[in-house]
């Protein structure tokens, strides 16, 4: 070797397979950390934490609710007052004696008032009629009269008439009301009587 000659340290160029694996390497690193990301990402909900929200109900549907219960109490309404209209009357009587009988109440029925006269009778059903031409017209008497159905002829005493005898005749004011619209009346034992019941007022 010369005297005085100075070496250099020998520098070393990488080669193609040092690179290659310098590569891999990198990209090993890179896929460790998207995995790493991958594994911190929000976790899907269960079914146990699954929330229901129900789809807002439509307005047909309420609409067609709305006029359903409308109807049902028009239908309700309607079948009360129809249940009004055919149930029990506000005029009653009550029934005194037996057989022979009359019919009595506390309070006659509005109406304009009829004369009437006739013949006292024991009537269709056994009770006290008014005989007149036609059909006998069923009476019916103020609650404060008196009846004798026993001692002698069958009579009814009024403070306005006095004592009548079945077989007399006799004149009376009164109103008339239907028959059929009379609670306390068995209208199916008067057969043959005449349809309006007069309810003596007075003189």
């Amino acid at each position: 070797m010369p005297t005085g000659s100075t070496l250099s340290p020998a520098t070393t160029t990488p080669g193609p397979r040092s690179a290659l694996a310098a590569g891999a390497m990198v990209l090993a690193l890179l896929a460790t950390g998207c995995a790493a990301e991958d594994d911190g990402a929000t976790d899907t909900p269960g079914d146990e934490d699954t929330v229901q929200v129900e789809a807002p109900e439509d307005e047909t549907d309420v609409e067609d609710d709305a006029e359903a219960e409308s109807q049902e109490t028009d239908t309700e309404e309607t079948e009360t007052e129809e249940t009004e209209a055919d149930g029990a009357s506000d005029v009653s009587v009550e029934t005194v004696g037996e057989s022979p009988h009359a019919f009595v109440t506390g309070q006659a029925p509005e109406g304009p008032a009829v004369d009437v006269s006739g013949e006292l009778i024991i009537g269709p059903g056994g009770y006290m009629a008014l005989a007149q031409d036609g059909q006998p017209q069923v009476l019916v008497f103020d609650e404060d009269a008196e009846f004798s159905f026993r001692d002698g002829a069958p009579s009814v005493t009024t403070p306005e008439h006095g004592t009548i005898e079945v077989g007399e005749e006799v004149e009376f004011s009164g109103v008339e009301h239907p028959l059929d619209d009379i609670d306390g009346i068995p209208s199916e034992r008067l057969g043959g009587a005449d349809q309006q019941v007069l309810f003596v007022t007075g003189d």
